[in-house]
């Protein structure tokens, strides 16, 4: 028969509530950022009435908030700087095969945040282009 022990480990209780605290406290900071955010857009839009770049600029930035919060948490483990060095490496050689792939998507998906960002057409606006035939 095989016996198989279970070691248990100490575990450091102030260690262990500190980082409860800090997981717990970039979890209040970001979703207070993330409604600050939302506010500031809304009010933005008010002001200004429903713009195609707000928007863009808005969802940018919340995607920022996020990835500078799970980075916070993140760097509080171990493991997490060696795992984010191989995502990071690998996401680079995937972004270069993509982009090498698929170069006419990314080209019309950057004319479109250019034109958001150049011309900001409002939702609800007309445009007139001019004829196919004419110079």
């Amino acid at each position: 028969q095989r016996r198989f022990s279970l070691m248990l480990q100490k575990i450091d209780v102030d260690e262990l509530l500190g980082t409860l605290l800090y997981i717990a406290a970039a979890v209040l900071i970001t979703f207070l950022l993330l409604r600050f955010t939302g506010a500031m857009m809304k009010k933005q839009e008010k002001k200004k009435g429903p713009a195609i770049h707000l928007k863009f600029f808005g969802n940018v930035l919340k995607l920022f908030i996020l990835i500078l919060a799970i980075s916070a948490i993140g760097s509080r483990f171990d493991g997490f700087h060696s795992t984010v060095n191989t995502i990071l490496a690998s996401s680079g050689i995937l972004a270069l095969g993509i982009s090498l792939a698929a170069q006419e998507s990314l080209t019309n998906i950057i004319d479109g945040i250019f034109i958001s960002v150049f011309r900001p057409f409002n939702i609800g606006d007309r445009i007139t282009l001019p004829e196919k035939n004419s110079l």
